[in-house]
């Protein structure tokens, strides 16, 4: 089965077996892949667990505090597509 997402995805980065970056494009809508949005794990030291919806440009457009749901992450990307 092919991915729903048209970018090239990042490998995951581990610190100490600790994962510190993973990239969650795959659980993008289509539609918000092709604007070039992405969808990445990246563990800063302060805060717990974000997750980062950007854009083409590497921008933070949406931040969660906890790992969203499918449905989250759909109804979110969809008010930056339009």
């Amino acid at each position: 089965m092919r991915p729903d997402t048209v970018h090239e995805l990042k490998e995951p980065i581990f610190d100490r077996r600790q994962c510190v970056f993973e990239d969650l494009s795959l659980n993008l809508p289509l539609e918000a892949s092709l604007a070039g949005m992405t969808l990445t794990f990246e563990l800063p030291m302060s805060q717990a667990d974000p997750i980062y919806l950007k854009d083409k440009a590497e921008n933070i457009l949406f931040e969660w505090g906890k790992p969203p749901s499918l449905s989250e992450v759909r109804e979110v990307s969809r008010q930056y597509l339009g």
